[in-house]
């Protein structure tokens, strides 16, 4: 079909690609071709979206002009499979927990390499780890991160909220300074707060989506009342304000850690500090943006326009300039004591 030729041709070209290198080298890449997708920021226009927006379009438009119908075309007897955008990069897999239990298992053991049994994507980590001198034990509490992520979960505190920052986000950017060959070791401690400042604004965006999955960040005792899951998954009027200034309040918390990343940037290899100035400021835009929105939760998540993206990249050729790096802030790491990567002085 002609609209889908150049298409067709590149991902047949992936594959090939692939077959070759694996048979000249000996290695095992494949080319990944997902089902339909479809998502925020879709094309709806009526004449070139696809199936799914083609159809939220028909169906807004008709809820706007009052239509009590739409018209679909086919017999109805065609099947196609579609998933949502964010499902694909979540990685919602089945058994997953299982999986990350065995993988932490493995982790924990020491696991052969060489074994049968040994997880491939393990084989590669460990392998990873070795030559660039990753911590173990910030892989662990990453894991530990996610799989505290797979079940009901309510905050009690702003220190479990930290803790948890720090190992689903913080152990990220600890890591990353090992793979960027950050030869710098007081970088560390800024890394572990790019990452906890990420996650922090994160829930800050995610609050419903998060209650409809059974868990609440927001810490207890940031409310007056109780406040549950069901309250903010159901958007309850009563909670409405509190959730929205305990957001307000977790946005001011991210700051502190967005300005003590920012300073550590520095520390970074220049070839790898623009791009990571980028994600910061693209994500701490994002506190922004809920900001602008008075902390309007209930109406989902918010997301930076492209416009915003394109000048906060111009910004961020700042960082590039020479600048001293103060000390580290210890007390932004009180809460993380014993946690990998933090040295509290």
């Amino acid at each position: 079909e002609p609209s889908n030729e150049p298409y067709a041709i590149s991902k047949i070209a992936g594959i090939k690609l692939c077959e070759s290198f694996n048979r000249q080298y000996g290695t095992d890449y494949r080319s990944l071709m997902p089902t339909n997708l479809y998502g925020i920021n879709d094309n709806f226009n009526s004449d070139s979206s696809h199936v799914i927006p083609a159809l939220i379009s028909r169906m807004h438009n008709a809820k706007l002009n009052g239509s009590s119908e739409i018209v679909v075309w086919g017999t109805g007897k065609a099947m196609r499979e579609f998933m949502f955008v964010d499902d694909l990069a979540d990685g919602d897999l089945p058994n997953r927990q299982e999986t990350l239990k065995d993988i932490k298992a493995s982790l924990t053991s020491n696991v052969d390499t060489n074994s049968a049994s040994a997880i491939p994507e393990l084989v590669s980590f460990l392998d990873l780890a070795q030559h660039n001198n990753i911590p173990l034990n910030a892989a662990k509490e990453l894991l530990d991160g996610m799989l505290q992520d797979q079940q009901e979960t309510e905050l009690k505190t702003e220190a479990e909220l930290l803790r948890y920052c720090h190992a689903v986000a913080g152990t990220v950017g600890l890591m990353m300074c090992r793979i960027l060959n950050c030869k710098q070791e007081r970088a560390d401690s800024f890394a572990i707060d790019l990452g906890i400042a990420m996650q922090l604004t994160n829930i800050s965006r995610d609050v419903l989506e998060d209650a409809q999955m059974g868990r609440r960040y927001l810490p207890a005792n940031w409310f007056e009342q109780k406040v549950t899951i069901e309250d903010i998954a159901q958007q309850s009027l009563q909670c409405k304000q509190p959730v929205s200034d305990a957001i307000a309040r977790l946005l001011a918390l991210s700051e502190q850690y967005y300005a003590s990343a920012l300073l550590g940037i520095r520390l970074l290899p220049f070839r790898s500090r623009f791009a990571i100035a980028i994600a910061l400021r693209v994500y701490r835009q994002i506190g922004w943006v809920v900001r602008r929105n008075r902390f309007a939760w209930w109406k989902g998540r918010v997301m930076v326009g492209k416009t915003e993206k394109i000048l906060l990249s111009f910004r961020s050729l700042t960082e590039l300039l020479p600048r001293h790096v103060p000390d580290h802030k210890a007390s932004l790491h009180k809460p993380l004591l014993g946690l990998a990567g933090v040295h509290c002085h």
